[in-house]
């Protein structure tokens, strides 16, 4: 690390949702907050209260795919209002790469950082047209996964541009007190039920259909098997018929969206994440981190976090058979969910901790200003 004062970075959403987007920027400003300040320029969304609840700065501006015509105007207008108040060292655009066309219009001589997150089914287009702003717009780009700055380059992205930044996490805060709370609250009895469990928003690429499906064959071999599923979103009410439909509803416990991450995966014994597309899993990393053993899709980045027959177990994506066999081996074998869940805590701290996003996002910001011929 080069800085040696403190940096104004602004980070901007196209909207904040709950997504790991907005975890992952949370914890960046937790963390990197005694050093440098943050603020932020984005629109209301369903996550804004994370941000706004730390009391983190804010400009607002239009959902430009709710106002197209104003949009423009109001993101300007955002940007210019907080580089008078607040003079701008990094812009960190986050998500939706059309953003930097609009921090290099209205501050050209601020550097741009932009961290894509992953891509919603792996578009081939979407790769394309995200490269192509990367290269124009960009100072330096950050992917969270090998396999999505792979795609990229193959996409055309310009590879001196791009960074490898894996979303490292913390340790979620626990206590035994805490998980008991948490188990009584879900209704879990902790000495008889084996509980599988995902975080995740309740979207399609998630897959937590194929999670219930799978649970539904688990359940028939191991009644003791509990799911718990954290997280909200738009196909809550299909994912509660779907487990009336497969008549695993009463074992099927919807927690909606938790915030004491640590305590709810204490009370796990098995990690989940059948996602259809995931660039890199930040559920994944923090059950990791909690030794659990996780059974996840191969798909995207996560092969790059779980090892399989190491640290859990990988399945074909949208394979819902596949996908209960795992989960069945695990609930019905102990020791190699002690096993599995030791390795797994091991491969996060020496990897995936949140020491080493905080260092490699730091360098990333030094390098953007001397790119740039700023001080630092």
């Amino acid at each position: 690390m080069t800085a040696d004062r403190p940096l104004h970075v602004v980070h901007m959403f196209p909207c904040l949702y709950l997504g790991g987007a907005e975890q992952h920027t949370l914890r960046l400003i937790r963390a990197l907050s005694p050093r440098h300040q943050f603020s932020l320029v984005a629109p209301d969304g369903p996550g804004a209260h994370l941000f706004d609840d730390e009391g983190i700065p804010r400009r607002r501006f239009r959902r430009l795919e709710t106002d197209v015509l104003t949009g423009f105007s109001s993101v300007r207008n955002a940007l210019r209002a907080e580089a008078a108040a607040h003079p701008i060292d990094v812009i960190h655009v986050h998500v939706e790469s059309a953003l930097l066309w609009f921090a290099r219009k209205v501050l050209p001589d601020v550097p741009r950082v932009y961290t894509n997150h992953g891509i919603v089914g792996g578009a081939a287009l979407k790769f394309r047209l995200t490269a192509f702003a990367m290269n124009r717009w960009s100072d330096i780009s950050c992917a969270v996964s090998q396999h999505d700055l792979d795609k990229f380059v193959d996409a055309g992205a310009r590879p001196e541009k791009l960074r490898l930044v894996l979303n490292g996490v913390p340790v979620p805060p626990s206590s035994e007190a805490g998980r008991r709370e948490m188990a009584r609250r879900l209704g879990l009895d902790g000495e008889r039920d084996i509980v599988i469990g995902t975080l995740a928003r309740l979207e399609p690429e998630k897959g937590v259909d194929l999670l219930i499906r799978a649970f539904a064959r688990v359940r028939t071999a191991v009644p003791r098997a509990r799911l718990v599923i954290a997280g909200s979103g738009s196909q809550e009410k299909k994912l509660r018929a779907l487990a009336e439909e497969l008549g695993c509803a009463p074992a099927v416990i919807f927690a909606g969206f938790v915030r004491e991450v640590g305590d709810y995966l204490a009370s796990l014994d098995i990690y989940a994440q059948p996602s259809r597309a995931e660039a890199f899993g930040l559920g994944v990393t923090e059950a990791m981190s909690m030794g659990l053993p996780v059974v996840a899709s191969r798909v995207g980045g996560l092969p790059e976090q779980v090892l399989d027959g190491d640290t859990g177990l990988l399945v074909p994506s949208d394979d819902a058979e596949a996908l209960g066999e795992a989960l069945r081996k695990l609930a019905e074998d102990a020791g190699a969910r002690k096993k599995m869940g030791a390795a797994a805590r091991k491969r996060h701290a020496e990897y995936l901790s949140e020491g080493q996003l905080i260092r490699h996002t730091q360098d990333v910001y030094d390098e953007a200003m001397a790119l740039r011929g700023r001080a630092a």
